[in-house]
C-alpha cells in the first residue's frame, strides 16, 4: 500500500502538463510529468493508502493516456524522494 509521506506537507501547482511538487521537509522542488503527477494527485485527493491495483483504478478514471504506464517505476522514485511512503 502507498501512502503520501506523513511527515512532510506537500504544495502541488499544475504547469501545463507538469506537476510542480514543493516538499516542505527537503525545501526541494520537484517537477513530474503528467503522468507522475497524476499519480500523486489521486494519492493526495483519496487521502488513504491504496494498493498499485486501486492506483490503476482511480488513473484509469483520471488520466487515459497514462493510465497503461508501469508505475512501480514512478512510486518507487516518489518514495526514494520521500514523497510518499509505503504502509
Amino acid at each position: 500500500m502507498w501512502s503520501l509521506q506523513r511527515d512532510f506537507s506537500l504544495e502541488v501547482r499544475w504547469l501545463g502538463d507538469e506537476a510542480l511538487v514543493f516538499h516542505c521537509g527537503s525545501g526541494e522542488t520537484h517537477r513530474l510529468n503528467q503522468g507522475s503527477g497524476a499519480l500523486l494527485q489521486i494519492l493526495i485527493e483519496q487521502s488513504k493508502p491504496l494498493d498499485e491495483e486501486q492506483l490503476h483504478f482511480y488513473m484509469k478514471q483520471k488520466d487515459s493516456c497514462a493510465f497503461n504506464m508501469d508505475i512501480v517505476p514512478v512510486l518507487e522514485e516518489l518514495q526514494r524522494l520521500q514523497i510518499i511512503e509505503t504502509v
